[in-house]
Formats: C-alpha cells, sequence, structure tokens
C-alpha cells in the first residue's frame, strides 16, 4: 500500500509542477483515498486549488478551499511548512492582510529566508498602508532574489504611494528590465505617470496592459 501511495502522491505532485492542475486534483484525492492523513496530499490538494485560481484569476470561493485544505494539513503537523505558506498567501489574495501576516510569520519562522513568505508579508503590509515596513520586507525578499519582480513591484507601488515618484519610477524600471510585460509593473508605471500628470506617457502603459489583458484571455 505504501508503495502504491507514493506512485500516485509522486503523479500528483509532478503534474501539479507542470501546471496540470485539474489532473493533479484527481491524483491527488486518489492517493488520499490510500492515506487520508497524508500531510504532503493534503498540502498538494490546497495547492493546486490555489494555482487554479491564480491562473484564472478567480479569486472569490477558492481560494477559502484552498485555506481549508491547507488547515487540514496543519491539523496533521502544525508546522507543515507548504501548508503554512499557502495559507499565508490564500489570506493574502482574499484581502485578509492582518491574517496574511501572522501567517506570513509564522513560516518566516520555519525558514528566514524564503523569497515568497518575505513577499507575502511585503504585499500584506502594503495592503495594510505601511508603505515604510513594506519596502524593509520587500527589501529583504530582493537580498534573496534581487531579480524578483513582484518584490520589486511591491517596493515600487509603496514608494509611489509615498509619492516618492522618482524612486519608485527607478524600481519599477528595474523590473520591467527583467520582465518587460510584468503586469503589476506595468500598471504601477502608468499609475506613477498619472500621479505626475504625465498623462500621455501614462495612456501608453495603459494601452500595452489592455493588450496584455487580451492576450491572456485569449
Amino acid at each position: 500500500m505504501v508503495q502504491r501511495f507514493d506512485k500516485l502522491n509522486i503523479l500528483a505532485d509532478s503534474l501539479r509542477i507542470l501546471g496540470q492542475y485539474n489532473e493533479a486534483t484527481i491524483w491527488v484525492d486518489k492517493a488520499l483515498q490510500v492515506d487520508p492523513r497524508h500531510c504532503n496530499s493534503l498540502y498538494s490538494k490546497g495547492s493546486v486549488k490555489f494555482n487554479v485560481l491564480a491562473d484564472i484569476l478567480r479569486l472569490v470561493g477558492q481560494y477559502h478551499e484552498a485555506i481549508l485544505w491547507a488547515d487540514r494539513a496543519l491539523l496533521e503537523d502544525p508546522n507543515h511548512f507548504n501548508s503554512i505558506s499557502t495559507k499565508a498567501d490564500s489570506l493574502r489574495i482574499l484581502g485578509q492582510y492582518d491574517e496574511a501576516v501572522i501567517w506570513a510569520d509564522k513560516a518566516l519562522q520555519l525558514n528566514p529566508k524564503l523569497r515568497d513568505s518575505l513577499c507575502t508579508k511585503a504585499e500584506s503590509l502594503r495592503g495594510l498602508g505601511q508603505y515604510d515596513e513594506a519596502i524593509i520586507w520587500a527589501d529583504k525578499a530582493l537580498q534573496v532574489d534581487q531579480k524578483h519582480c513582484s518584490s520589486l513591484y511591491i517596493k515600487g507601488n509603496s514608494l509611489r504611494l509615498l509619492k516618492k515618484y522618482k524612486e519608485a519610477m527607478k524600481v519599477i524600471e528595474q523590473s520591467l528590465k527583467i520582465n518587460p510585460n510584468h503586469f503589476d509593473s506595468l500598471k504601477i508605471k502608468g499609475a506613477c505617470l498619472h500621479d505626475q500628470s504625465q498623462y500621455k506617457e501614462a495612456l501608453i502603459f495603459m494601452k500595452k496592459l489592455q493588450r496584455l489583458t487580451q492576450i491572456t484571455n485569449g
């Protein structure tokens, strides 16, 4: 039974990594039928739901489901790192920033240099209007990965909200050099130009965003 379970779990996780989330969910369910208390499978199911929704931008309801599955894994192992991280980022996306910070901190207690949890905390602090703190935590994430566009976006957006436009533009340009089509960075660059009354330049970036959205929505 152990050998069969391992095969099912490996297949499910491989499909998850390849982005075949619906197929992964099917095989996770099969693994859980063999061993309903297996933490990694419980995490995988939450992670699959989380990633499906990240891809198709359906934030309502299914991020809650991801949290429910992460909680089930945490009942088995309160220090199950991946489940803590999944819960933290799901809470962030749902706009529950105070809770997201709490869970990001739990993840960071287990791994203080995990880029994604540092980024989750930074974005949650930005969502709470704590812009200076958000910059500090975005910088911590960038110490781990200096080319992480999401952390650069968070830092740039926080600087923009502090009306430090010159610094904000510099950071956003760094992000766009790494990924010229980084959606959030393009959006914030347009907003930053608009805030400085550079309306024609802002319109250029808004049109680029519109084209990217049309391509994404196919």
